[in-house]
């Protein structure tokens, strides 16, 4: 497999067609048509379909689409940054599970630096893909949460992917409603979730795959209706527009804020869940100057918030 070939499925799916793909190429549609048999053959299955109007994806082709153009991406990057020769050239990768302070953080960080040669990037995915980014160094801090009963055994098993984790805070798991939920306006501190029943639960995806145990212990798996979102504007949008209810630490720090208070937290009554909001890095791996002043500048943030248990 060579990184032409991927780049020539990524021009054939954009031009929906062999003959256009090889015209912008450069090449003859001859060459091109058996660079793509070679690359099949040795892929063992068909990337694309032949139609009289052109050519379609094979589910496979769509899956494989998406590899072949994050290793372009990366290969032109890499390539941009050999080219590169301006002096310094700070870089810096942060990968996050979902969390909104620290996505607001790291464009204050982007702003600081903006006089400053820089490649920034933020990541922000499930929790088994912050750990691959951070443990083959493609993201040098992965800021994840852990429920903090279950903190030791995913340290063990993240140990032994040669990974630290270091723990920021701990605070309790609340209930997040927006303002179009009728309990909004409540005078209670406190909710049980079988009142909770009559409104969606909105979760991430990979809230409840990964902490599948923690929320089937609570009776919180099995809530009758669950909306599932991937992504963190979704989960903001559907918070601020629905009578849905999430699952939060703290609102004042993770959750959705504007100019007037949008959002109200409730503490789950017959529930103590605590969670731990942490830091992945590879044990291998010095942190750099820039890792070390986006830390401290983390810790200072939290340290305003009074409610956490260090």
């Amino acid at each position: 497999m060579k990184l032409a070939q991927l780049e020539q499925v990524i021009r054939i799916t954009a031009e929906g067609s062999i003959n256009k793909a090889a015209a912008s190429l450069y090449i003859t549609q001859s060459n091109l048509s058996q660079s793509v048999r070679n690359l099949e053959k040795e892929l063992g299955r068909p990337i694309f379909l032949r139609t009289g109007s052109g050519v379609e994806l094979t589910k496979f082709g769509s899956d494989f689409l998406v590899y072949a153009r994050d290793i372009v991406g990366r290969c032109r990057r890499l390539e941009s940054f050999c080219r590169e020769e301006l002096e310094p050239v700070t870089v810096f990768s942060v990968s996050s599970w979902h969390i909104d302070f620290i996505t607001r953080y790291f464009a204050e960080t982007c702003l600081r630096h903006a006089a400053e040669h820089t490649k920034f990037s933020l990541f922000d995915g499930t929790l088994i893909e912050i750990l691959d980014q951070v443990r083959y160094q493609q993201s040098e801090l992965g800021f994840i949460f852990l429920p903090q009963e279950e903190r030791k055994q995913f340290e063990l098993r993240m140990k032994g992917m040669g990974l630290l984790f270091e723990s920021l805070v701990v605070s309790p798991l609340r209930i997040c409603v927006g303002s179009k939920n009728p309990l909004f306006h409540s005078a209670e501190e406190a909710v049980t979730l079988s009142r909770l029943r009559d409104f969606p639960l909105i979760l991430y995806e990979d809230t409840l795959s990964s902490f599948y145990d923690l929320l089937h212990d609570a009776g919180i798996d099995d809530h009758p209706r669950i909306i599932t979102v991937s992504d963190q504007y979704a989960m903001n949008y559907l918070m601020l527009n629905t009578e849905g209810f999430s699952l939060t630490t703290d609102t004042g720090v993770y959750g959705v804020t504007g100019g007037e208070r949008e959002v109200r937290e409730f503490r789950p009554e017959g529930i103590d869940i605590q969670i731990s909001l942490g830091f992945v890095r590879n044990s291998s791996r010095p942190l750099s100057p820039a890792a070390e002043e986006f830390l401290s500048g983390i810790r200072k943030q939290l340290k305003k918030k009074s409610t956490y248990i260090h």
